[in-house]
Formats: C-alpha cells, sequence, structure tokens
C-alpha cells in the first residue's frame, strides 16, 4: 500500500508539470500493483477487459475502487480518444469524457491544477 501512496503523490506531481506520459506509467504501474496485492479474481474479469481495451489502443487504465468501471487516460490527445471510445462502442462499454477542473484545495502550493489533462481524459 505504500507503493501505491507513494504512485498517488508521484501522480500529483506529474499531472501538475502536465506530464501526461508520466501519468499514464503512473497509472499503469497502479493497476499492477493493485493486481498483484489483491488478486485477477477480486479485481474482476470486467474490470480487467476494461483496462485491457484501453491499453489496446495506448491509453492508460485504472481501477475506480468499486468495481464496474476504469479511469481512462489517452495523453495522446483526441485521436486517442476517439480510438478508445470507438473500441468501448464496439464492445458495447459507455464511454463518458471526464473534464478536469481547478481543485476544491490547492494540490501544493496554491498551484492550480486546471491542466489540459481533462482534453484527453476519458
Amino acid at each position: 500500500m505504500g507503493q501505491i501512496a507513494a504512485l498517488a503523490e508521484q501522480g500529483q506531481r506529474a499531472l501538475l508539470a502536465g506530464d501526461l506520459e508520466q501519468l499514464a506509467a503512473l497509472m499503469r504501474r497502479n493497476l499492477r500493483l493493485r493486481r498483484q496485492l489483491y488478486s485477477d479474481a477480486v479485481v474482476g474479469a470486467a474490470s480487467l477487459a476494461m483496462a485491457e481495451l484501453a491499453e489496446s489502443v495506448g491509453a492508460a487504465a485504472k481501477l475506480t475502487g468499486s468495481g464496474g468501471a476504469v479511469v481512462a487516460l489517452c495523453p495522446r490527445g483526441e485521436q486517442q480518444e476517439a480510438a478508445l471510445r470507438a473500441a468501448c462502442e464496439a464492445r458495447g462499454l459507455a464511454c463518458v469524457r471526464a473534464e478536469l477542473g481547478p481543485p476544491l484545495h490547492p494540490l501544493s502550493d496554491g498551484a492550480a491544477a486546471g491542466s489540459s489533462a481533462g482534453e484527453s481524459a476519458v
């Protein structure tokens, strides 16, 4: 769990820096750690299938925590997002675009996180 907590801190820094490739790599690592910690049986076949679908277009995915959904990040932008959306629709999965706004509480030293990450998060 300490490794997962460290990933969250690194992810915060990547998000503030606008480094979506690094954030995607951290999301992938988070999923690998969760699979090791809980096992694929606990994570669930449906969640793993959604994560693998995201990976099939080069996107990164992590679990939402309660099952039934994943959060995917398309670090390469709109074309990758369109590819993910098409892949989801082909499998009968809903794909909802998340828009990131300013945080309710500053993430660090009063820095605003109004980055363009929401532009490519699905």
